[in-house]
């Protein structure tokens, strides 16, 4: 009875992870960079906010994606250039990091770029 037990977790815990288990070629990849926007600054002579951004790499930001339709979420984490790759399989997904986040959809054998950008505000 034990062994029966078992043999159905492993049954159950494995076709959950199908599409993710070790040997199984991932559809395709979600690749990008990440950068911080910093606005603002002085405050110029007419009285008007500052538009001017610098936008700098954001180094060390977790980068989430996780599928529409349920599942668990994969990270990564971006390089020193705010670069990041993430292989998943073919569907829609949610990319974020911070507040920012945008929804794609991967088809098989696609590698889509999406760039991700956070803002700071200076007064």
């Amino acid at each position: 009875m034990k062994a029966a037990l078992v043999a159905c977790l492993l049954t159950l815990g494995l076709s959950g992870c199908a599409g993710w288990w070790p040997g199984t070629a991932p559809a395709g990849t979600i690749t990008g960079h990440v950068t911080i926007r910093v606005c603002g600054g002085p405050m110029p002579l007419d009285g008007e906010p500052s538009t001017t951004c610098v936008a700098h790499p954001m180094a060390g930001a977790i980068v989430i994606v996780r599928p529409v339709a349920g599942g668990a979420a994969r990270t990564a984490t971006t390089s020193a250039s705010g670069a990041y790759t993430i292989a998943v399989q073919a569907g829609t997904y949610t990319v974020s990091v911070g507040h920012v986040q945008q929804t794609v959809t991967v088809t098989a054998g696609q590698s889509l770029t999406v760039d991700l950008s956070e803002s700071i505000q200076l007064m």
